[in-house]
């Protein structure tokens, strides 16, 4: 159970990232790239974004 822990609070800087890339322009595929995360984790956060801003 603490490893999951551990990997949602490394998580967390790289999901707050995420809206900023790609108001730059920047792709799904490329954030995912650049922040070493899966495609869907990036479509996921970027959905949750979408639905807060709403």
């Amino acid at each position: 159970m603490k490893f999951a822990r551990v990997k949602e609070v490394e998580e967390e800087p790289k999901l707050k990232a995420i809206p900023r890339l790609f108001k730059m322009g920047l792709t799904v595929e490329q954030i995912a790239e650049a922040l070493e995360l899966k495609i869907e984790k990036v479509q996921q956060a970027m959905e949750k974004q979408c639905r807060k801003e709403s």
